[in-house]
């Protein structure tokens, strides 16, 4: 299930850290609407999560304090695997439509709140155009390490990546299946993330894969810290 959202900004400079605000704001809509769904995703103990979220920037400009925008509208795609859950993050974002919301140095007000259709993938081969970065994140002797599709170990470690979630929330063993990911038109960048500037990977690239799993992973995003803002894409043929 996909959701769009448009924020009207107080003024076209944001900060940085801004999916951090943005994270604030779900929780805010969750524990608002349900106490109970806050729980579920925010509780005291650390749960692996069943969305991902894009945040669409309007020709942003990056300066050592911040980042001006062209406009002071921000848009969020927000996708969860869960279409019950879905339903009720919904409603909550519903509830939160013209309430001002601060975003560290600025405030976001809730314009607009829409369910947008979902595609129903048939075939073993697309193309997707990452919404938000995708990160592939690699650990040796308790240090983390973010690749670029370049290096070594980007795909291994994605794979890795993709299986645990799909293990949390499907039945799919993708030890059994057939998963492959290729760049098509990729780059690197880096992105502000968790305190600190990391690599991350933008662009297109090709999934070969069984129906499952792609329909699966295009509502759950791939990669790591999907919930954080992270790995969502889109399906563009």
């Amino acid at each position: 299930m996909r959701i769009s959202l448009e924020f009207e900004l107080d003024t076209n400079s944001i900060d940085k850290k801004y999916r951090d605000g943005i994270i604030s704001f779900f929780k805010k809509a969750f524990s608002t609407n349900d106490k109970n769904l806050y729980l579920k995703y925010y509780g005291e103990t650390y749960s692996v999560k069943n969305f991902t979220f894009a945040v669409y920037l309007d020709s942003p400009k990056f300066t050592p304090d911040g980042i001006v925008l062209n406009s002071n509208t921000i848009k969020v795609n927000f996708s969860i695997f869960d279409a019950c859950d879905g339903i009720d993050i919904y409603n909550a974002f519903l509830k939160m439509r013209n309430v001002k919301y601060p975003l560290f140095n600025n405030f976001m007000t809730l314009k607009r709140v829409k369910i947008e259709n979902t595609k129903k993938v048939s075939s073993n081969a697309v193309l997707i155009k990452m919404l938000s970065p995708l990160i592939v994140r690699t650990n040796s002797n308790g240090k983390n390490r973010y690749l670029n599709f370049k290096e070594d170990g980007f795909t291994e470690n994605l794979n890795q990546s993709v299986k645990y979630v799909l293990d949390e929330f499907t039945s799919i063993d993708l030890s059994a299946r057939r998963f492959e990911i290729s760049p098509i038109s990729a780059r690197k960048t880096v992105v502000n993330a968790f305190g600190s500037n990391i690599t991350a990977n933008v662009g297109v690239f090709k999934i070969v894969a069984d129906v499952e799993v792609i329909n699966a992973i295009y509502q759950l995003g791939i990669g790591s810290r999907r919930s954080e803002g992270f790995g969502m894409f889109e399906i563009i043929s």
